[in-house]
């Protein structure tokens, strides 16, 4: 039996067929590990485009009411009362991407989300809330938008 086994230790076949498995497995691993990060990153560049889709929508619903607040004022109450909606969906939507994968930007839209619904009450019951109220908010918006599409 002994000789059995040290005629196997001797036999190069079985030692390049043991390194070759050791390779095998080493290589599937670093596999794996690249493909991992590979599929992160494809994910968090999709959640990206999604919270820059997100971040234009609200940008739009404020530079929309911002705009009609400059021409007709009267009606304004009722545009904010239909856009309430939208702008809250939206806010749901980059809350959840903020939560799960740009932690980093959470306070800067908790920022700008106070400063958004500070304007849509204000406008909700008849107030004006500025011109400086609307400028910081699409500012902060603004600023947001670039800060998501360094990432």
């Amino acid at each position: 039996m002994s000789s059995y086994i040290s005629e196997l230790i001797n036999d190069k076949t079985i030692i390049g067929a043991c390194i070759g498995a050791i390779f095998s497995i080493i290589g599937a691993f670093v596999a794996y590990g690249l493909n991992l990060k590979l599929e992160r990153r494809k994910l968090i560049k999709d959640k990206k485009e999604s919270l820059f889709n997100y971040n234009q929508s609200l940008l739009i619903i404020i530079a929309e009411i911002n705009s009609y607040d400059r021409r007709f004022s009267s009606d304004i109450s009722s545009l904010a009362k239909s856009l309430e909606n939208k702008k809250n969906e939206e806010k749901s939507n980059i809350k959840l991407m903020t939560n799960l994968y740009f932690k980093h930007l959470d306070n800067e839209f908790s920022t700008a989300f106070f400063e958004i619904d500070s304007i849509f009450e204000q406008v909700k019951f008849n107030k004006n809330p500025g011109i400086d109220a609307f400028i910081s908010a699409i500012g902060k918006l603004t600023n947001l938008s670039d800060k998501i599409l360094k990432i």
